[in-house]
């Protein structure tokens, strides 16, 4: 059970992640669509 709940926080710091590297303009302008 313990674990299960780790590996759901984890997912979601992960994600959390992700979207605020997204939010960096800098990053953003990198990128070339």
């Amino acid at each position: 059970m313990k674990r299960e709940m780790f590996s759901i926080q984890k997912a979601l710091a992960e994600s959390q992640n992700l979207l605020s590297e997204l939010q960096k303009p800098v990053r953003f302008q990198s990128f070339e669509f």
